[in-house]
C-alpha cells in the first residue's frame, strides 16, 4: 500500500511536472510573437496560456494589446476589463488609454469616459485646459458635422483599400486586392493579404475614375507597399514598403522602411532608393511633403519616440540628402500611436492618433504648424467614428478630400467635403475677483474687459456686489484682462492660452487725484505707447497718441506727469535698464519741445521689471508678446496749485 502510494504521488508530480514545462513553452511562444508583432498569432498563444490556468497581470496585458493592435477593439476590451477587475498595480497604466478607446469602439460611452478619468489621473491631462472626458467630448461635438462623407464605391474593393493620395488627376491608393504580386501571400502581424500601391485616373468633367490599376514598374514586390505620396512635377514618390530583412532569423515580422523612386520618361517607376532615416532595429512609415516639398513627415518608433509610434519630421536638401530627424514633440506626439500625417498647404497637420482623446480607436486630428498657438484639435464626426479612421488629405482650394476607415468592417477609401471650417477658437468662463489693494475689500461695479494681444474685444462685462465677474472667453489663445473703475487706477493682467482655469485675483489701486474730467483722465490712464527692439526712438504709430497726451497736459495744466518706460527680457538687465530709461528721455524731450514744462515731467526706466507679459528664460514669446513689454507708460502723479 505504502509503494502503491508512492508510485501514485510521483506520478501527479510527473504530470504536474509535464502541465508546467507545456505551460512555459506555450508561454515563450506566446512572447515571442508578441515581440515580434505577429499579433494574431501571440493573441492565439496567450489564449492557450490563459486557459492552463495563468491569468497573470502581463499576460492579460499583452493578450488585450494583440487584440488591440489589430483593431479587434471588443475582444481587447474584454481582456483589459479582466486586467483592470484584478486591481492588480500595474506600472505602466497606459493600458488605461488603450482600454477606453476599446470602450468607446464598441459603444460602452459611460465605462469609457470612467477609465479615461482615470488615466487623466494618473498620467496627468493632454490638455492643461482641459479636465476631464467631458470637456474633450465638448470640443468635439464643437467640430463635429463640418463634412459631407461618402464612400468611393469607384475604387474600392472587398479587400483592404486605404491610404488615397491624389496629384495632377491621378489617385494613388493602397489594396490588397487579388494582384499577381499577393496571392496567396499572408502578413504575420495581422494574417491578411499584402499590399500593393494602384492608381486610377479622374475625369474632371464627369468625376470618375478610371479601372484601378497596379502601379508601373518595379515599386511592387512580394511583400507591403503602401502610403505612396508624389511630387508636384509627377516625377518622384515617397512610399512605405517592408524591409526585406526579419528583425532576426526566428522572426516573422519584417520593419518598414520609407523608400524614393523616380518616374522614368516611360511612365515606369524606378530607381528605387532606400532613404537615410530608414533602420534595421525600428520602423519608418507614412511619409508626406510640406507644400515646399522641403520637408518630410513621417512616422516611426525609432528610440526616443514618447510613445509607440511618434510623427517626425526631417529637412530635404539639394539633390535629395535628407538632413537629421526632428520629433514634433509632447504637443502631437503621444504615449499611443500617432500615424498617417498630412500637410496641407498652409501648413496645417491632420494626422490620426490613438493616444489623444477620441470617439475610439484611431480619431483625426489637425494641428497648425504655421500658427504660434499650436493648438490640437480633433476634427469631429463624421470623418471621426468608433472605428480607426486615418490617411485623412485634403485640398485647401477646393476642400475636398479622402479618408480611411475600417468603420463598415473593411477598411475603405472615403471622399468629403468640407462644408464649414474647422473652429480653432473655443470657448471657456474666465472667472475672478477684484480687490481693493488697501483694505482687501471687493470692488463692485468694475468694468472688466477681456481683449487679445491685438486689441480685439472678446468679451466685457462688470462686477458684481461681491467683486466678482464671469466672462466668455477664447480658449487656446492668450488674451489680455483689463479692469477700469473712475475711481482706481487703471490695470491689467496677461491670461497666457495655457492658463489653468484658476479664479484670477486681481487689485487695484486707488488714484491719487480727484478726476474731474473723466474720460480725459482715463484716456491718459489707458494710454501706451510701443517701441522697436533695441530702439527708443518715437514711432509714428505713438505720436498721435503723444499729441493727445499734450493736449490733456495743456487742458489740465494743474497736473504732473510721471512717464515710465519698459523694455522687453532680451539681452542683459543693465542694458535694458538703460535703454528704458533712453525711451522715458526721448519721451520727455518730445513733449518738452511741444511747449509743456518740463518740471511737471518726471519718469524712469524699469528695465525688464514688470512685464506685460512674462518671458523671461527659459520660456520663449511670440514677437507680438515681446512687443507688448517694450512700451511707456503714463501715470497723474499729483494735482499743482494754480
Amino acid at each position: 500500500m505504502k509503494y502503491n502510494n508512492t508510485i501514485t504521488l510521483f506520478t501527479i508530480a510527473f504530470f504536474m511536472l509535464l502541465g508546467v514545462t507545456a505551460q512555459e513553452k506555450e508561454l515563450k511562444k506566446a512572447n515571442e510573437e508578441y515581440q515580434n508583432s505577429a499579433y494574431k498569432d501571440a493573441a492565439k498563444a496567450y489564449l492557450k496560456v490563459v486557459k492552463s490556468g495563468n491569468e497573470s497581470s502581463e499576460v492579460l496585458l499583452k493578450l488585450g494589446n494583440a487584440y488591440y493592435f489589430n483593431a479587434d477593439y471588443s475582444k481587447a476590451a474584454t481582456w483589459y476589463e479582466k486586467l483592470y477587475s484584478t486591481k492588480d498595480a500595474q506600472e505602466d497604466q497606459s493600458y488605461l488609454l488603450r482600454y477606453s478607446q476599446s470602450l468607446r469602439a464598441i459603444g460602452e460611452k459611460q465605462q469609457a469616459e470612467k477609465i479615461y478619468n482615470e488615466f487623466l489621473k494618473v498620467s496627468g491631462s493632454l490638455d492643461k485646459n482641459l479636465k476631464n472626458s467631458e470637456d474633450y467630448l465638448n470640443i468635439i461635438e464643437l467640430n463635429s458635422n463640418r463634412y459631407k462623407l461618402d464612400s468611393l464605391e469607384m475604387i474600392n474593393s472587398k479587400y483592404m483599400d486605404y491610404g488615397a493620395f491624389l496629384r495632377n488627376d491621378t489617385l494613388y491608393f493602397s489594396s490588397a486586392r487579388n494582384t499577381r504580386t499577393s496571392i496567396g501571400r499572408i502578413d504575420a502581424w495581422d494574417n491578411e493579404r499584402f499590399l500593393d500601391i494602384y492608381t486610377a485616373v479622374l475625369d474632371p468633367k464627369t468625376n470618375h475614375y478610371s479601372k484601378p490599376k497596379q502601379l508601373k514598374g518595379a515599386v511592387n514586390s512580394k511583400y507591403h507597399e503602401s502610403s505612396a505620396v508624389v511630387t508636384k512635377d509627377g516625377k518622384t514618390m515617397y512610399f512605405t514598403k517592408s524591409n526585406n530583412t526579419p528583425l532576426d532569423k526566428n522572426s516573422k515580422i519584417a520593419r518598414l522602411k520609407i523608400y524614393r523612386a523616380t518616374k522614368g520618361a516611360n511612365g515606369n517607376w524606378g530607381n528605387i532608393e532606400d532613404l537615410t532615416i530608414n533602420g534595421d532595429s525600428y520602423s519608418t512609415a507614412h511619409p508626406a511633403l510640406s507644400p515646399n516639398e522641403k520637408i518630410l513627415y513621417y512616422v516611426s518608433d525609432m528610440p526616443g519616440s514618447y510613445g509607440e509610434t511618434d510623427i517626425y519630421s526631417v529637412d530635404i536638401y539639394n539633390q535629395g540628402t535628407l538632413g537629421k530627424p526632428k520629433n514634433l514633440g509632447p504637443k502631437v506626439n503621444t504615449k499611443g500611436r500617432e500615424s498617417f500625417p498630412f500637410i496641407t498647404s498652409k501648413y496645417e497637420l491632420y494626422f490620426s492618433s490613438d493616444g489623444h482623446f477620441g470617439l475610439g480607436g484611431y480619431d483625426v486630428f489637425y494641428f497648425d504648424l504655421a500658427s504660434r498657438r499650436q493648438q490640437l484639435i480633433n476634427v469631429g464626426k463624421p470623418i471621426n467614428s468608433s472605428k480607426d479612421d486615418y490617411a485623412f488629405s485634403i485640398n485647401n482650394a477646393n476642400k475636398k478630400g479622402f479618408l480611411s476607415s475600417d468603420r463598415s468592417g473593411v477598411d475603405n477609401i472615403y471622399k468629403f467635403t468640407e462644408i464649414i471650417p474647422i473652429r480653432e477658437v473655443i470657448e471657456y468662463d474666465l472667472e475672478g475677483v477684484i480687490i481693493d489693494q488697501e483694505t482687501n475689500k471687493p470692488i463692485a461695479g468694475v468694468v472688466v474687459t477681456v481683449t487679445d494681444t491685438d486689441g480685439k474685444i472678446q468679451s466685457k462685462g462688470v462686477t458684481d456686489a461681491n467683486g466678482k465677474f464671469s466672462l466668455r472667453v477664447s480658449k487656446f489663445k492668450p488674451n489680455i484682462l483689463k479692469a477700469e473703475n473712475d475711481n482706481y487706477v487703471f490695470t491689467d493682467k496677461f491670461i497666457p492660452e495655457q492658463y489653468d482655469g484658476g479664479n484670477i485675483r486681481l487689485e487695484l489701486k486707488k488714484k491719487k487725484v480727484e478726476v474731474k474730467n473723466d474720460e480725459d483722465f482715463k484716456r491718459i490712464l489707458n494710454t501706451r505707447i510701443y517701441y522697436d527692439y533695441n530702439k527708443a526712438n518715437i514711432r509714428k504709430d505713438a505720436i498721435a497718441k503723444l499729441e493727445k497726451l499734450i493736449e490733456f497736459l495743456q487742458k489740465h495744466r494743474e497736473v504732473s506727469l510721471e512717464i515710465k518706460s519698459y523694455a522687453d527680457s532680451r539681452g542683459r538687465p543693465e542694458y535694458n535698464l538703460k535703454l528704458s530709461d533712453k525711451r522715458t528721455q526721448k519721451v520727455i524731450e518730445f513733449i518738452e519741445k511741444r511747449g509743456v514744462n518740463k518740471s511737471r515731467l518726471i519718469g524712469k526706466g524699469y528695465g525688464e521689471t514688470e512685464p506685460v507679459i512674462d518671458c523671461q528664460y527659459p520660456k520663449k514669446c511670440s514677437q507680438k508678446e515681446y512687443q507688448l513689454n517694450r512700451r511707456t507708460e503714463f501715470q497723474i502723479i499729483k494735482k499743482q496749485k494754480k
